[in-house]
């Protein structure tokens, strides 16, 4: 039942990153501005929010690296048993090219029954050596921790997009680029502000110049009329 939980919980995150990745963003639906936001109902802006949101992680490098890590831990020999996941009944779907896997129940517990020791080690051992390949679960616990993080540390992905309810939400590197461009977006607007008022000081100037030009014009031409 645990390895059969196991390979459940494998196959919904290997379906989620591939489904992630692969969905493309749609440019009917750009992020909304403030003002667009103030003419639309709360159900409008989240039907929106839920479409523009979509192909955010289209081909994205640090999920498609943790996908091939998956896949490859999963796969191949290991240098902690002379088994491999297709010898105990473990083998991948048929014409599915996510990477996910299907278990046979039957030919796993035959398999159990045989060699339960042999089997444990594929699982939950750690290699002797530096560089080898230690078992499938220890491996994916790895690619986990350096991603996610465990135990109070934190990994690459926490690092870049944070984590809700902690202190990694507005702490992350994300946050610091958004917090950067909002800085720089009120610096421009300063500038833009200082910029604009000294057109319109020189558009003013510009202006008297001209009406008094055009009192001293009317005036001459009325003058040029007397005589």
């Amino acid at each position: 039942e645990r390895v059969k939980q196991f390979i459940n919980d494998y196959n919904e995150i290997i379906s989620l990153i591939s489904t992630k990745t692969g969905e493309k963003p749609s440019n009917e639906y750009p992020p909304l501005t403030p003002e667009q936001q103030d003419d639309m109902s709360e159900e409008e802006i989240k039907n929106w929010t839920k479409e523009a949101k979509k192909g955010m992680l289209y081909g994205d490098r640090k999920m498609n690296n943790i996908l091939r890590n998956m896949r490859e831990a999963m796969s191949g020999a290991t240098d902690v048993s002379n088994l491999i996941l297709s010898n105990i009944g473990i083998s991948s779907a048929g014409m599915d090219t996510s990477g996910k896997l299907v278990l046979d129940e039957k030919v796993f517990k035959e398999k159990l029954l045989e060699n339960p020791d042999e089997i444990a080690r594929l699982f939950t051992n750690t290699a002797s050596e530096a560089g080898g390949r230690s078992g499938i679960a220890v491996q994916l616990q790895t690619i986990l921790r350096n991603n996610v993080g465990a135990y109070g540390t934190t990994g690459l992905l926490i690092e870049e997009a944070g984590m809700d309810n902690s202190m990694t939400s507005d702490r992350n590197y994300i946050s610091e680029k958004i917090e950067e461009h909002d800085e720089k977006m009120a610096e421009l607007k300063k500038a833009i502000e200082r910029e604009r008022e000294r057109y319109w000081k020189q558009f003013s100037a510009l202006e008297q110049s001209l009406n008094r030009l055009n009192m001293q014009s009317s005036w001459l031409t009325d003058m040029m009329g007397d005589y």
